[in-house]
């Protein structure tokens, strides 16, 4: 039963009531008359009035008490579930950079070693620049496209102006692969989504004559 009590070490009142099956005890500076009993009681009946009615926050009557904290997180996941889920999922989400490595891990037991040493390089080079410090559930497939069109800028061998075609779709095909598992493990939807292959260009062939073949066959 909720109660207001004397702290004989100081010589003052505090609150003495259970929220949320756990006891709170809650110091004032007020001491102890009659009048400032009084007041701390209607205190009470208020706030016992409002945890039955579902509206009573800690915060709002103990804003310095450490015991706000501990029950803001209960309060939101019980009075708004949807915000609380929200948080929860802001929170467990890593970010690229911290979900790649262990993903990198699991995934190279399966892997040539020279396929280890392709992606690894990806990771530092491309992925890790660009969506490295991003939660890997608040990347979007305009995010995606966007770095798609970066690596359309970075330089390519032997002085090209950019990357080939074919080289960006190797570059992109992993993401596809990362951001599934990665949306599985944390519950969200995957951002690689309707994201087609870039065409490449094709080699001009131009196939040996008859003539030519037997020639050099000769």
């Amino acid at each position: 039963m909720a109660s207001v009590s004397v702290r004989k070490e100081t010589n003052t009142l505090y609150l003495d009531f259970r929220y949320m099956g756990k006891r709170c005890r809650e110091q004032t500076t007020l001491k102890p008359t009659q009048a400032n009993k009084k007041k701390l009681e209607r205190l009470l009946v208020l706030i016992e009035s409002q945890m039955l009615a579902g509206t009573f926050r800690y915060a709002q009557h103990f804003p310095s008490s450490k015991n706000a904290a501990k029950f803001a997180d209960q309060e939101l996941q019980l009075h708004e579930p949807s915000q609380w889920e929200s948080k929860q999922k802001e929170q467990i989400a890593p970010t690229f950079e911290e979900y790649i490595w262990p993903w990198f891990e699991r995934q190279k037991i399966s892997w040539r070693q020279s396929h280890i040493v392709n992606i690894e390089s990806m990771i530092h080079k491309h992925y890790l620049p660009f969506l490295g410090e991003r939660k890997v559930d608040s990347i979007t497939r305009n995010d995606l496209l966007k770095f798609r069109s970066v690596l359309a800028k970075v330089p390519g061998r032997n002085g090209r102006e950019g990357l080939s075609n074919a080289r960006i779709n190797k570059i992109m095909d992993p993401l596809k692969r990362i951001f599934e598992d990665a949306a599985e493990e944390f519950d969200f939807i995957t951002p690689y989504i309707r994201i087609k292959q870039l065409k490449s260009a094709k080699t001009d062939v131009e196939p040996f004559t008859l003539k030519e073949v037997n020639y050099i066959l000769a």
